[in-house]
């Protein structure tokens, strides 16, 4: 603003307002300052110093100012687009997590239906009792062999289930039977 008082033009500087913040906003973007924003992010995007964010960030902490005090209008609209950032930048992050959980959880439906549909198949060949008889062959070889094995073939045999014990029990009957 110019005045002029006889031939001498007298400049006086606008002055503004500071710049005033409702209590929630104020609170959120005090709280990821503080807490959540990347600090050497902040002092290059800021163009301010390390030690000048620190000595911001200490008086803030105190209480002593504020975060309208201490920044131009231009590095709060760019604390505020940090903040933007990072906030959009954790809604991708939650979505994508989302998306991998839910992939996850239909391909293990997937591995579900074909594990039944092979077991089916196999069933209907005969080959389950196949595999079954050949890990009961190596158990009776185990029983059979020094106190060590036979201690490998009591803790192979007690990880069982209850269902396959049996099965066990009825082959080693089958197969003592036969000699």
């Amino acid at each position: 603003m110019k005045i002029k008082k006889g031939r001498i033009i007298i400049y006086r500087p606008y002055k503004i307002k500071q710049i005033k913040f409702n209590e929630l906003s104020s609170r959120r973007i005090t709280e990821w300052l503080l807490y959540l924003a990347n600090r050497t992010q902040l002092a290059q995007n800021l163009g301010i110093g390390r030690n000048t964010l620190y000595r911001y960030l200490d008086k803030i902490k105190k209480g002593t100012s504020s975060i309208e005090e201490l920044f131009t209008l231009q590095q709060l609209q760019t604390l505020i687009k940090l903040e933007n950032a990072d906030w959009h930048k954790y809604l991708t992050q939650k979505a994508d997590l989302a998306a991998k959980k839910a992939a996850k959880a239909d391909a293990k439906a997937d591995l579900d239906h074909q594990e039944a549909q092979l077991t089916k198949t196999l069933q209907q060949y005969g080959w389950g009792e196949i595999t079954d008889n050949l890990e009961f062959v190596q158990l009776m070889d185990l029983q059979q062999g020094s106190t060590e094995q036979k201690q490998r073939a009591r803790v192979i045999f007690k990880r069982w289930p209850a269902a396959k014990q049996k099965k066990y029990d009825k082959y080693q009957k089958q197969v003592q039977n036969h000699e």
